[in-house]
C-alpha cells in the first residue's frame, strides 16, 4: 500500500472508532447494554485487526518468495553466461594453437 492509502485507511478507521464511541456515549441505554455493545465493538476491531495483520504477513511472504525466486533465476542466468564465456575462451584458445 502507498502512504496515501495507509493514511486514508487509518483516518477512516479512527473516524469510525471515534464516531462509534460518541454514539455509545450519547445513546440512552442501560449500562449492561452499553457494556455489551462496547465488548462486541472491541471484539470486532480485534478480529479485523488480526485479519489485516494476517493479510499483510501473507503479502510480505509472497513478495519475499517472488524476490527470492527472481534472484535465483538471475543467478542461474549469470552462471550460464559465465560458463558460456569460459567455453568461448577455451574454444578460441584451442583454435589459436
Amino acid at each position: 500500500m502507498s502512504n496515501n492509502s495507509d493514511s486514508s485507511l487509518l483516518g477512516f478507521l479512527l473516524g469510525g472508532i471515534i464516531g462509534s464511541i460518541l454514539a455509545l456515549l450519547f445513546a440512552p441505554k442501560k449500562g449492561s447494554e452499553t457494556r455489551e455493545i462496547v465488548k462486541d465493538f472491541i471484539e470486532d476491531i480485534h478480529e479485523k485487526g488480526s485479519e489485516s495483520i494476517d493479510k499483510t504477513k501473507q503479502e510480505i511472504s509472497d513478495i519475499y518468495k517472488d524476490g527470492k525466486n527472481f534472484i535465483i533465476e538471475e543467478k542461474d542466468k549469470v552462471v550460464s553466461d559465465i560458463n558460456e564465456i569460459k567455453n568461448d575462451v577455451k574454444h578460441s584458445l584451442k583454435t589459436e594453437d
